[in-house]
């Protein structure tokens, strides 16, 4: 199955996991300081969902980069929620301290995005 199909899909069997677990340690060797991410989401199409980040990036960057990948799709009365392994994460904090929840089958850490309507319109 094509890795694309791959990271949009809420559940892996055990050959897709093994074969996503593959690409992210090729990931990790190539960029030794990475941490390869999954965005999910099953209200937005976001054009990207695979990315590889810096422990050092803080959270709030994974926000500008679904507002990024959704095609203006997202409007500005919507607010983003991430969930970091069932955790909201602080957006201030690095993202490498998450690391711990890097979903073990797979390889990358897996993070869940949603939207709501919280402005009221």
């Amino acid at each position: 199955m094509e890795l694309q199909k791959l990271f949009k899909k809420d559940a892996w069997t055990s050959n897709e996991s093994r074969e996503l677990l593959k690409y992210s340690s090729i990931l990790r060797s190539r960029h030794l300081e990475c941490i390869p991410i999954i965005l999910r989401s099953k209200k937005i199409q976001l054009s990207k969902v695979q990315f590889c980040l810096r422990p050092s990036t803080p959270v709030i960057a994974l926000f500008d980069l679904v507002r990024k990948h959704s095609n203006g799709k997202l409007a500005s009365t919507e607010g983003i929620f991430l969930i970091i392994d069932n955790v909201i994460p602080l957006s201030s904090l690095p993202i490498g301290l998450y690391a711990c929840h890097i979903n073990k089958d797979i390889g990358f850490l897996v993070v869940d995005v949603f939207t709501e309507n919280t402005f009221g319109c």
